[in-house]
């Protein structure tokens, strides 16, 4: 080749490649990234179906249906912490560092009677009209400090349960 031939090639020192600006993720936001999420947060599906013990695609159903407090924000489904609790009836959120049960029976109620007596107590709890009683050890009563009045959460982790029925003949 001569040199009269070759084309001059712009030289691409000091010109930035053009990119597509990507949207900007939850994780982009400046702040904290440690810091303990406030009681009042807002919730992702997996969050909230975690809180509400249901999968990702029915909270996501319940959303669509707006049996559920939720805002849709393109393509994703955001839901306050507030609101879900106090859709379920629960009073405060859980710490960070409060242990999750993996047990899903829990009911709520009101303890009626302790009774306390060498190494087991009993606890009576009112839940709705009807009563549990769970016989537990003196010392999970006394680390609870549990008294009439409290309210309770009884979590029931059992791998039988048996149903009665009265025949009437």
């Amino acid at each position: 080749m001569s040199k009269t031939s070759r084309t001059a090639r712009p030289s691409n020192a000091g010109r930035r490649r053009a990119t597509r600006a990507r949207p900007r993720r939850m994780h982009d936001r400046p702040g904290p990234r440690s810091a303990a999420p406030s009681p009042a947060a807002t919730l992702t599906v997996d969050e909230a179906s975690a809180l509400l013990h249901l999968t990702p695609r029915r909270v996501q159903a319940l959303a669509r249906e707006g049996r559920l407090p939720g805002r849709r924000i393109g393509r994703r489904w955001l839901f306050t912490r507030a609101e879900l609790n106090r859709l379920v009836g629960t009073t405060a959120a859980r710490s960070p560092r409060e242990p999750v049960l993996s047990a899903r029976n829990r009911l709520r109620g009101e303890i009626l009677s302790l009774r306390k007596d060498g190494l087991m107590a009993e606890v009576v709890v009112a839940i709705g009209d009807q009563e549990l009683v769970a016989v537990i050890t003196r010392g999970s009563a006394d680390t609870l400090a549990l008294r009439v009045g409290d309210e309770v959460e009884a979590v029931v982790k059992a791998t039988e349960v048996m149903i009665a029925k009265e025949t009437w003949e």
